[in-house]
């Protein structure tokens, strides 16, 4: 059993070179496998040249921003206006035959977001827009063919970005709108495989760049170049009189190794991102900066200057169907009150005088009767109430005596 495991020096080598003629040689037919199955996504782009249609940072218009200017070739965007900056440039493309368009940016982070806008020249009134993905490097390349509305005349493009600047001012060098090549397709959808749009609460479960981003999975792309690689070296092994599972092994290491590559990648670009925005702050400064600030915030200021210090009953009353995010935030955030997380009609029979009712959303068919101090749903359910709070996420009742089934 021992002499059949064991392996010398000249039996690895030879494995080590198999697998790696394996690995090259299957990942040269894996590209065009890939690269003919992109294809099929770009019908009216293959009969048109080769051809690039490209626009200079200084050649756009700023529309709205809050401060900034040209640098060179480039317009920069040192502040933005209710956190919004929008550039507009005229242009005149054939969207058929530019599929494929490519930015170049500095600046660039997860606390930016950015929005490609255009119009055509058929649909003039019509704003048709896409979300960009975030490049980690600045330099993204975007696929826009298996966009419906990418078609026609396309006139006037404008970027818009949005978020948080963190001090650090926007450059936008170059927009190219690039016909149908075999580099722009490898570009976009490495581009798909690497972007990070930024911590999300969902993001210690699920990386969607790297698990099901873009419109080709990285997950199970690789998996068949591993296993296309393994199928290729345990040919070669047989032929040459190499160790097939070793050399196998080694091939299949390869892809596995990039995938998770690009899985640590995303994690590095994670942990940088919380650092950033909570190293070195209270809990406080923490969750005023969480994704759920808004939430936290409305909850706070209810409990400080509307809700008694001591606990009460709240009734929490929405349209939506289960246990939602918004809903279960709100929730947590009004604890210690004692929070009962119903739909939209409460239980009126434990409905008692002293409780409170907070509406959240659009709440019809509740009906608030103000001149008579009431609250009605279509089941004939009324209940006495006075007014406590008024807010865009929600509105906060108080109960004033027994409910009513008419």
């Amino acid at each position: 059993m021992v002499d059949r495991l064991s392996i010398t020096n000249t039996q690895f080598l030879k494995s080590l070179l198999i697998a790696f003629l394996g690995v090259v040689a299957s990942f040269v037919l894996w590209c065009l496998i890939v690269f003919l199955l992109c294809e099929k996504g770009f019908p009216t782009s293959t009969a048109a040249p080769a051809r690039l249609y490209e626009i200079a940072g200084n050649h756009f218009r700023p529309l709205k921003f809050g401060d900034g200017g040209f640098q060179n070739a480039s317009v920069v965007i040192s502040g933005l206006k209710d956190g919004e900056a929008i550039l507009e440039a005229r242009v005149s493309v054939r969207a058929e035959q530019f599929p494929l368009i490519s930015l170049e940016t500095r600046g660039m982070h997860p606390g930016l977001d950015l929005v490609l806008f255009w119009r055509t020249d058929q649909n003039s009134g019509v704003t048709n827009q896409v979300e960009l993905e975030v490049s980690q490097s600045g330099n993204y390349w975007y696929n826009l063919a298996n966009d419906s509305n990418w078609k026609g005349l396309v006139t006037t493009v404008a970027l818009g970005v949005y978020g948080d600047l963190r001090e650090e001012p926007f450059l936008l060098e170059k927009m190219a709108f690039h016909s149908f090549s075999s580099s722009g397709i490898a570009a976009s959808v490495w581009g798909q495989w690497t972007a990070f749009s930024g911590w999300s609460q969902r993001s210690i479960n699920n990386l969607t760049t790297v698990f099901g981003g873009g419109s080709v999975n990285a997950a199970p792309v690789l998996a068949s170049w591993a296993l296309l690689g393994m199928a290729l070296t345990a040919m070669l092994s047989w032929v040459f009189k190499a160790k097939i599972v070793l050399s196998c092994v080694i091939a299949g290491a390869v892809p596995w190794l990039v995938f998770d590559g690009m899985w640590q990648s995303s994690l590095n670009a994670q942990l940088h991102e919380i650092r950033l925005t909570y190293s070195g702050k209270s809990d406080e400064e923490k969750h005023l900066v969480a994704p759920d600030a808004v939430y936290y915030k409305y909850a706070k200021r209810l409990k400080d200057e509307r809700l008694p210090s001591e606990p009460s009953r709240i009734f929490l009353l929405s349209k939506r169907e289960g246990h939602d995010y918004e809903r279960l935030k709100i929730q947590y955030y009004l604890l210690p009150h004692n929070i009962y997380n119903y739909g939209l009609i409460p239980p009126h029979q434990y409905v008692r005088s002293g409780d409170y009712l907070l509406l959240i959303g659009e709440h019809d068919p509740v009906y608030y009767n103000e001149e008579k101090g009431f609250i009605a749903w279509l089941r004939g359910i009324t209940i006495p109430v006075e007014p406590v709070d008024y807010d865009q996420i929600g509105t906060l009742y108080k109960v004033v005596g027994d409910s009513v089934v008419h």
